[in-house]
């Protein structure tokens, strides 16, 4: 499967269909493709995308912060807010209903392709900056029993050395913690080949 696709390309003669679900996420088809898309924690909002094609699911989540600490939405925070102390308890409801949302959206997901623009150490620097870290990704991943994993959305001053090596330790961890999936790291150019043959693989 390879996916390019532009909504200008839908035309009226398309069929639509669209169902709600019992998680918020909205399930559309456009005649072949199957698309959803659930809410991430970003500023001024940003989605998370699961397309299925021919049988191969793909699920895209980027611009998002972890679902832990900070609830982001539609302003953008200035300074970066402490994070020694645990959200209020709607928040926290908040912030666990829209995880719940993005691991159902992944759920059995051939691919996911997830933020990891941070370190975790960077991640404490600047929460409010909508991004997420490479801990936090592996942690969907393993909820939603993913087969592969895509490190995805790297920092723009860090170097195919730093992004290899952060590369090298997560698979490292993944593989010791007895994690099934398969742990990559995206760069310029880099095609996939999702098809039922590999599906399990």
């Amino acid at each position: 499967m390879r996916i390019n696709v532009y909504s200008q390309e839908l035309t009226d003669e398309v069929t639509r269909i669209a169902k709600q679900s019992n998680t918020d996420i909205v399930y559309s088809a456009v005649m072949f493709m199957m698309h959803s898309s659930t809410r991430l924690n970003h500023p001024w909002t940003a989605l998370a995308y699961r397309i299925e094609v021919d049988g191969a699911v793909v699920a895209y989540c980027s611009d998002t912060a972890p679902f832990t600490e900070l609830l982001l939405g539609r302003e953008f925070v200035v300074d970066a807010p402490a994070l020694d102390a645990p959200p209020p308890p709607e928040i926290a409801a908040e912030l666990a209903r829209l995880r719940a949302g993005v691991v159902a959206l992944a759920r059995g997901a051939d691919l996911l392709i997830y933020d990891t623009q941070f370190t975790l150490a960077e991640y404490r620097l600047r929460p409010h900056w909508g991004h997420s870290h490479p801990d936090d990704a592996i942690a969907v991943a393993r909820d939603a029993g993913v087969r592969r994993l895509c490190l995805y959305h790297h920092a723009p001053l860090r170097s195919d050395d730093d992004n290899d090596a952060i590369l090298a330790r997560f698979r490292a961890q993944c593989a010791a913690s007895g994690d099934a999936f398969e742990v990559l790291s995206a760069y310029e150019g880099l095609e996939l080949e999702l098809t039922a043959d590999t599906r399990g693989a």
